[in-house]
């Protein structure tokens, strides 16, 4: 039987670690942001943080909120046993995997100061790169002043099966995602 782990965190919080460890024990991983990008090349449009979050929520009010998840779906090939998607980011994903799937979501989370020193180590192309920017990019993340199709990932939070903190360093982390994964028999 498929089994589909779902990967939802703030900005910079860890989940990368977390989907590396799922393809360590053979899950084919999926991202919901690359929908985004493909939206936004057929558009003509940048793939700046904001015009990618625009575009998500645009997808979700036009076509429903699971509409990223439909779309990556249609990139299984049916050979796959283990799946991880990562970047889940509006509660009406997780509704749709939990509905069709075997599914676990897990979150990833991590204090505001060191998500922002893993952005700016990072220097990801849609990373904001001041201090305000960042601020801004974590609230609408989280939902701030977002409607129901938008950034969401506070709610999905709440709804994740557990939530891992990404509060001290890199080994512990790792550690607590291994006693995760261990947890959920995957």
């Amino acid at each position: 039987m498929l089994i589909v782990v779902g990967i939802v965190g703030p900005i910079a919080s860890g989940k990368d670690t977390v989907l590396e460890e799922l393809e360590k024990l053979g899950f084919k991983a999926f991202f919901l942001g690359e929908r985004t990008r493909e939206e936004a090349d057929r558009r003509g449009l940048p793939h700046d943080r904001s015009v990618l979050q625009d575009m998500g929520n645009d997808l979700r009010e036009k076509f429903g909120d699971d509409i990223l998840v439909k779309r990556t779906e249609e990139l299984f090939d049916g050979s796959e046993e283990k799946i991880v998607i990562d970047g889940i980011r509006n509660a009406g994903e997780v509704a749709y995997l939990r509905k069709k799937y075997n599914t676990i979501i897990i979150g990833v989370d991590a204090p505001s100061k060191k998500r922002r020193e893993f952005s700016r180590k990072r220097s990801a192309d849609a990373d904001p790169k001041t201090g305000e920017e960042f601020k801004r990019v974590e609230q609408r993340d989280r939902g701030i002043g977002e409607n129901s199709h938008g950034q969401q990932v506070e709610e999905c939070l709440r709804e994740s099966d557990i939530v891992i903190e990404n509060s001290s360093t890199e080994k512990d982390f790792i550690k607590k995602i291994k006693r995760t994964l261990i947890r959920f028999n995957l």
